[in-house]
């Protein structure tokens, strides 16, 4: 709501009080809950480090068999040139063991939903066609997953399938004859699996797949329906099928199901988890109201590689931020040492969180007026013109508007209080936020357009120190705690007479204690109610969030978790 809103206002305005600090909470609520709100979000998908960072001393350093990865038709770019990475997701090998046992009953029931070898007819001799019904399994196989390492193009690990049973309907047309086969399957499958960014999307994909080993323990039970002497013979041939399989039939059951098994595990690389990544969002709301939609927009640009861990670079902004390194730059990350604690971690740059200021900022959204009926009743001050011509030495409200606001009935006064420019985090020491701000003073009178009375000017600068709070093992909130606030001088815009001296000296005694007292008591009170860390939901299951830790130094803000089923949390 903004000050014209306000030309109706109280009757009786003799009671009422000056700004109480509780009321510039809305503004820096919205402030603060960006702000914490950006070490979550902007990790859902954000996180990154360009080729370019790699030419830096410290990158070959710090992993000397990196190498990125992009298979883009055209390198992702801005007008003005490449995109810049500001943003990176990795995993370890404790991510990569958490996501392969997830895997393990999904890849158990996709190899028993098709047939293992489809029905054939084939000669068993002595002029006999044996008609081999669909093999279908009977049992879910046991799958582990052995020896995964990360590889340059992505990762290997083999497959181990164990205890999958199957069995296939028999007939002999002449003399007729029915019975089943039964087979008991064994195998081990190794994959090399590739991970790369594709026109601006990570992909995955199956570099090569051999079957190391493949045993099979087939078993015929087959006997003649009508069994008589004309048929003696053949029904004798018919018996000889039991017990042990030829091996021309052990053969073809190894083939097929070799091919089956295959194609089965390349389909669920390229096809399943593939699509998987494709619905993954490229854009993701932070902020809606009638006014403005805040989305982050998210642009993979490579695959950082390494026998230690995966990272996926992006290029991540608030979208309708200027692109102009000279208005906005967009400073890339410079690969580090990774914890190999968590399961994954994900680290962005001060120009997401500052493009996510930029956007709101712009569109006027951080902005907040107050009203007289607004404050509490224990205000010490009241927004009217009796209290501000006592708080702020401004005698000429008390000249100018004597007979339409004296002092029994004064005049009601909105006070509203907005961003100035851009607010500003750093995070080369700490997560540094500085905050331009302007309070705008209006008289309102019945009837008639508020009148501007004056405004201050400051900036407010403070430390933010994240933390993560656990409540449960899957229960995690994200708080912050703003250190003492400073403020520059307050400038006062001149408008009716000559007291103003006067006027920004009682206001720059007065404000900054209390800014550094309930003000700052009120932002810390915000701020401890936290940001839950919820549940995601990613290929049709949900993950929650465990023994997640928060840092912000050295020019990156970093989050690292442990990741796990929602409904299985340890």
């Amino acid at each position: 709501m903004d000050s014209h809103a306000a030309a109706k206002c109280p009757e009786k305005a003799g009671a009422m009080r000056m700004t109480s600090p509780c009321h510039f909470a809305p503004l820096v609520r919205r402030l603060t809950h960006l702000l914490a709100w950006c070490s979550v979000a902007s990790a859902a998908a954000a996180l990154g480090r360009d080729a370019h960072n790699c030419e830096v001393a410290n990158c070959e350093e710090d992993s000397a068999l990196l190498q990125l990865t992009s298979h883009n038709r055209a390198s992702p770019t801005l007008e003005q040139g490449p995109m810049r990475s500001n943003a990176e997701l990795w995993a370890t090998y404790s991510g990569l063991d958490f996501m392969l046992n997830q895997s393990k009953d999904f890849v158990a029931h996709k190899i028993v939903q098709a047939p293992l070898m489809a029905g054939q007819t084939v000669s068993a001799g002595f002029g006999i066609s044996l008609q081999i019904g669909h093999l279908i399994a009977t049992t879910v196989p046991a799958i582990q997953f052995i020896s995964p390492v990360w590889t340059e193009a992505g990762v290997r690990v083999s497959v181990e399938v164990t205890g999958l049973q199957a069995k296939a309907d028999l007939k002999v047309s002449s003399p007729e004859s029915e019975g089943e086969l039964l087979v008991n399957i064994d195998g081990l499958f190794e994959g090399n699996y590739n991970i790369a960014v594709v026109d601006e999307r990570i992909t995955v994909g199956v570099g090569s797949l051999v079957t190391r080993n493949l045993h099979v323990q087939p078993k015929l039970e087959l006997s003649c329906v009508s069994p008589g002497f004309w048929s003696s013979v053949p029904c004798a041939a018919i018996s000889a099928l039991n017990g042990n399989v030829p091996g021309w039939l052990v053969d073809t059951i190894l083939f097929f199901t070799r091919s089956h098994v295959e194609e089965l595990l390349q389909n669920i690389i390229e096809q399943k988890l593939d699509a998987n990544l494709r619905s993954l969002p490229d854009k993701l709301q932070v902020f809606s109201s009638n006014a403005t939609n805040v989305q982050l927009a998210f642009t993979p640009l490579g695959i950082l590689q390494s026998y230690d861990l995966k990272a996926a670079s992006y290029h991540v902004l608030a979208e309708g931020v200027p692109q102009s390194d000279e208005e906005f730059p967009v400073p890339g990350l410079l690969l580090q040492n990774h914890s190999t604690t968590s399961m994954f971690a994900m680290a962005f740059s001060s120009s997401v969180p500052n493009s996510l200021f930029a956007v709101l900022h712009d569109s006027g959204v951080l902005s907040h007026t107050i009203f007289p009926q607004d404050l509490p009743n224990n205000s010490m001050f009241g927004l009217d013109t009796f209290s501000l011509e006592l708080a702020f030495y401004c005698p000429w409200l008390k000249t100018v508007y004597a007979f339409e606001c004296p002092f029994w009935q004064p005049c009601p006064v909105s006070a509203t209080i907005q961003t100035s420019a851009r607010p500003v985090i750093d995070l080369s020491d700490g997560l540094s936020l500085t905050i331009p701000l302007s309070v705008d003073f209006h008289l309102l009178k019945e009837a008639s357009e508020p009148t501007f009375l004056w405004r201050l000017n400051t900036t407010a600068t403070g430390t933010l120190q994240p933390s993560m709070v656990h409540l449960g093992p899957c229960d995690q909130l994200l708080k912050a705690t703003l250190e003492e606030l400073h403020t520059s001088w307050f400038e006062v815009t001149k408008s009716k007479d000559d007291s103003w001296v006067a006027t920004a000296l009682s206001i720059n005694l007065f404000l900054p204690m209390l800014i550094n007292g309930p003000l700052l008591d009120q932002i810390n009170a915000h701020l401890d109610e936290g940001i839950p860390l919820k549940p995601i939901a990613f290929g049709g299951s949900r993950y929650a969030l465990s023994n997640s830790s928060v840092n912000a130094s050295s020019g990156r803000f970093i989050l690292s978790s442990n990741v796990w089923l929602a409904d299985s949390c340890p």
